[in-house]
């Protein structure tokens, strides 16, 4: 019966120390705790709906892809030597 007891004790004791190392990676590593998903394993993060493209991020990917396109005719060799002729003539 008392080995039964101690194993018991020892397992909260475990238990107690997982807490106590939990609190302490929150409080000291927070990017840890999200990183390897403990909120979600203890059921303490709030899940957060999927995030729908707006307006704006549609004009954002548009204004990035016009910049790809500008800055491959500013570094075409052929646009710097028509620039050069048009200067020179």
């Amino acid at each position: 019966m008392l080995n039964a007891f101690g194993w018991v004790l020892f397992g909260m004791a475990v238990w107690g120390l997982c807490i106590a190392m939990q609190a302490l990676q929150r409080r000291f590593a927070p990017e840890w705790s999200d990183a390897m998903g403990m909120d979600d394993v203890m059921g303490t993060k709030a899940a957060e709906p999927p995030r729908v493209p707006d307006a704006r991020d549609r004009e954002i990917a548009e204004l990035k892809r016009r910049v790809e396109t500008l800055e491959a005719i500013v570094t075409d060799r052929r646009y710097q030597w028509e620039q050069e002729f048009r200067r020179a003539g």
